[in-house]
């Protein structure tokens, strides 16, 4: 093993070790249930299940012109192992269902906007949006 792909691997391992959440990713299919009438959102084949960790990117300001105001935005980012996670695309699902460190994650939804990409990437992240209810 070359010395790149060792402190790649041994990176990969350090980051999955922080991954303390559990989520699901995927293409979101609306189906009726003919119980109660109403539309249920469903990940009936995930591009990924398994391990992830919640992280806040960055803090930008932006200038509303229209407002006269600033607003704080914040990222959030979805981190997942490299390897196993190859199918997530922009535009699925991410529901965490479960949290070692904040319960209060579980049942989150949310949507990837978009990848980060890098070459040996000890992690893969990709940006994500809460879905307002």
């Amino acid at each position: 093993m070359s010395l790149i792909a060792g402190a790649t691997a041994r990176g990969r391992d350090a980051a999955v070790s922080l991954m303390l959440d559990q989520c699901i990713v995927g293409e979101v299919v609306r189906e009726l249930d003919p119980n109660t009438a109403d539309y249920v959102e469903t990940i009936p084949n995930p591009a990924y299940t398994g391990i992830c960790r919640l992280k806040a990117d960055n803090v930008m300001a932006r200038d509303y012109a229209q407002a006269k105001e600033y607003v704080a935005e914040q990222r959030l980012m979805l981190v997942v192992p490299v390897n196993g996670s190859e199918g997530i695309r922009m535009g699925h699902r991410v529901t965490i269902t479960a949290s070692q460190s904040d319960p209060g994650l579980v049942g989150r939804i949310y949507t990837v906007v978009t990848f980060v990409p890098a070459s040996l990437a000890t992690a893969r992240r990709v940006a994500i949006e809460e879905v307002q209810a």
